[in-house]
């Protein structure tokens, strides 16, 4: 009996404990695209866009993030393994970062380019 109380403790403080970081992770990404989501048009500006590539900017991703609430609601709620999905598309949304530093080194289409990745980046960011 005290070795089954031993186990239950350690499983509750397992549970605790992750709550705990999960919590924090949260808190630290939303902070961070909170920071980041602010100097995108900026940055569309800086490699050579116009006013319409920094209206289509901070248009088009809240216009995909409603379209993927919708449809993806109904993929998620019926996949067996929901976990490795969602995994799997943070990981993907946190690497489009990466490709939109990138932008600045390739010579051509680089406000097109940046807009398309900006909106690609909220399918992911909804799911």
């Amino acid at each position: 009996m005290e070795d089954f109380d031993r186990a239950q403790r350690r499983q509750r403080l397992l549970v605790r404990r992750n709550f705990i970081f999960t919590t924090a992770e949260g808190l630290f990404t939303n902070a961070a695209f909170g920071l980041t989501a602010p100097f995108i048009p900026i940055y569309v500006l800086a490699v050579g866009g116009t006013s319409f590539h920094v209206s289509l900017v901070t248009a088009l991703p809240p216009l995909v993030t409603a379209a993927a609430f919708l449809i993806g609601v109904r993929v998620v709620d019926r996949l067996p393994q929901r976990l490795h999905f969602i995994i799997r598309w943070a990981f993907l949304h946190r690497v489009v970062y990466l490709a939109m530093a990138l932008v600045a080194l390739i010579p051509l289409w680089r406000p097109d380019l940046l807009v398309a990745l900006t909106t690609l980046q909220a399918l992911p960011g909804a799911l």
